[in-house]
């Protein structure tokens, strides 16, 4: 199933989240508007047959609200951060962002710190594993740093397929750092 690139559409966050358990910040993309009501749905089915386990209970809070099509608007671009909680910051580094641009598609973008990159590599290979009521969920890996996203299937693919190349001196410059600490008892 293809989309126009051209239309990305996004369930507006209530203005009160903090009802939500957990306080997940949780956003919801398509590339239709009903792609995100289906996965709100999606959620709502697992509520009513008992299937929602402790990770997904913010998501049943979004389920259990009506949201209907006016709640959802088309906007240009967003993005996502993947966040592991590693940053390494010397003076070398001072004068360079703390994240990483990863373009995925035309409208989706991923923000990875450098020192992140190779797990975000070894995060973004069992993407299509993801699958929730016909969007991909995205949830960052470290409960610190929480969030989830759920985008549709050509964002995900191209999530899993972007080329990581020119990372390649971050993944191995945080390879040799981690080799380093491992050298020490704590």
């Amino acid at each position: 199933m293809s989309y126009p690139i051209v239309m990305l559409f996004y369930l507006k966050e209530p203005d009160c989240i903090t009802d939500a358990p957990n306080d997940i910040i949780t956003r919801f993309y398509g590339r239709d508007q009903q792609q995100i009501l289906t996965s709100l749905d999606y959620y709502a089915e697992r509520a009513r047959k008992n299937e929602v386990d402790m990770n997904a209970q913010n998501l049943v809070w979004w389920s259990k609200r009506k949201f209907s099509n006016e709640d959802i608007e088309q906007i240009e671009e967003w993005e996502f951060y993947f966040f592991t909680g590693i940053i390494y910051i010397t003076n070398e580094d001072k004068d360079k962002p703390l994240f990483e641009e990863i373009k995925a598609t035309k409208d989706f973008s991923i923000y990875v710190p450098n020192e992140n990159i190779g797990n975000f590599a070894l995060w973004r290979m069992n993407m299509m594993q993801r699958e929730r009521g016909g969007l991909y969920k995205l949830q960052n890996p470290i409960e610190a740093f929480m969030n989830i996203s759920f985008v549709p299937e050509n964002i995900a693919k191209a999530i899993m397929n972007c080329d990581l190349t020119p990372y390649k001196e971050f993944v191995e410059k945080d390879i040799a750092r981690r080799a380093e600490l491992s050298k020490h008892q704590i």
